[in-house]
């Protein structure tokens, strides 16, 4: 296929962002594919060349049976048949995950296609178009850091959070009414009896929520019940750090 020097350097730049993207997952992505220049991406590819040819498959570094591979369709028009096309492949060769990269928004029988194939295949298809992946919105200035907390990193949040079993009676009494500070914690509540677990811990779905199809909820591929650290700057503390559950 015949690309335009511009067709060629919005390609390169969708790729490059998909190996960010799939590095800040913690994907199994080389420095070298990272730091490819447009030079370097036209040596390899060339300037006549397929999407098709720009697939890329990756392995997670903490969990090796979870494969990703993002697809690329020179078809601008995509439907149904590609979804099926794309899930089929995704199950013959064991990705567990997909990014199918598309020129414009799927058909409404495609986008259906994804989510009733999500609900009842073990594996999950995202679909971003490549007009939001030119720029990594990760990159931007005003965009503040984001960290995708693990299991255990979520539990210990919720945990440091947690009401001390002597302070759980008052609480049940009084902070129904208005938060006050009860005896002996040394904080201001916040939170009601329905926010806590029997343990007193804080319930995840109490801390302010991120939409799951948030840019930057997709950006990470984010799923529901997640936990983010956000860091931003703060000219007395240094920094200011809020936490934010994916939800919707």
């Amino acid at each position: 296929m015949v690309f335009t020097d511009e067709d060629v350097t919005k390609l390169y730049k969708i790729r490059r962002t998909i190996l960010e993207m799939l590095a800040d997952r913690n994907y199994d992505v080389s420095e070298t594919e990272l730091s490819m220049s447009k030079t370097d991406f036209k040596s390899e590819f060339g300037e006549h060349f397929r999407r098709e040819q720009l697939e890329i498959q990756k392995t997670h570094k903490d969990n090796p049976s979870e494969k990703i591979c993002v697809f690329f369709y020179d078809d601008a028009k995509l439907g149904v048949k590609a979804v099926r096309s794309v899930f089929d492949r995704m199950v013959t060769e064991n990705f567990t995950r997909g990014i199918l990269v598309c020129q414009r928004q799927l058909s409404p029988s495609g986008r259906k296609g994804v989510t009733l194939s999500n609900s009842l295949r073990n594996c999950h298809l995202e679909v971003f178009l490549e007009a939001d992946l030119i720029v990594n919105i990760t990159r931007h200035e005003r965009v503040p850091e984001h960290q995708v907390l693990t299991n255990a990193e979520k539990k210990a949040l919720l945990k440091r959070f947690s009401i001390p079993a002597i302070c759980l009676s008052w609480n049940l009494l009084k902070l129904m009414t208005r938060p006050e500070k009860p005896p002996g914690t040394g904080a201001i509540l916040i939170c009601s009896a329905a926010h806590l677990t029997a343990t007193g811990s804080l319930r995840a779905a109490t801390l302010p929520r991120i939409l799951i199809n948030d840019p930057i909820a997709r950006y990470y591929g984010l799923n529901r019940g997640q936990v983010v650290r956000i860091i931003r700057p703060s000219e007395t503390a240094g920094r200011y750090i809020t936490y934010r559950f994916v939800g919707g």
